[in-house]
């Protein structure tokens, strides 16, 4: 008889902010809080080639156990306003710790940059997290959260870099 090969599984968890949605205690693609996870183009996730979040899950062994998605661009205003951003180290990884105001839950985003076919840019230094509300503009893309030691806000992600995913539910 074959023995069944073991897979580890990762168990993501939502996190009580006491904002409109939990959000994920670490990226897609990651296996601990701190680390940076898979960079997404904005057209896998919400363009033309989207990525079947229930097909990514079980293919790379990631247990949510509920359903989940991207931030639209108003729940990213929400943690932005309605939480305290401490720039800190997480095992030697830089990032902001999110800490909410109403009840001092938190979960902290690496700052792990933008990624093209150059390789990472940014790493350490800067954070872009896609959201699922496309521009009504011209421009193709979809709004992002940006971030660096010194700002955090909201800007169109354009084409050329991928980012990380940060969920929610």
């Amino acid at each position: 008889m074959k023995r069944a090969e073991s897979k580890k599984v990762i168990n993501f968890e939502f996190i009580d902010l006491g904002l409109s949605v939990k959000w994920a205690n670490m990226n897609v693609g990651s296996n601990k809080m701190e680390e940076y996870g898979k960079y997404f183009c904005w057209d896998e996730v919400i363009g033309e080639k989207q990525v079947d979040w229930e097909e990514y899950w079980n293919e790379n062994d990631v247990n949510l156990g509920i359903d989940c998605r991207m931030p639209s661009e108003e729940e990213i205003d929400e943690l932005i306003k309605k939480c305290d951003w401490e720039w800190k180290e997480e095992s030697g990884v830089r990032g902001f710790k999110v800490t909410s105001k109403f009840n001092k839950s938190w979960i902290f985003l690496p700052a792990g940059g933008c990624k093209n076919v150059d390789g990472v840019h940014f790493e350490g230094i800067g954070g872009y997290y896609l959201s699922k509300t496309m521009n009504d503009g011209k421009l193709r893309g979809c709004i992002e959260l940006v971030f660096s030691r010194i700002f955090k806000g909201k800007k169109l992600a354009g084409t050329q870099y991928k980012r990380l995913v940060r969920l929610v539910k």
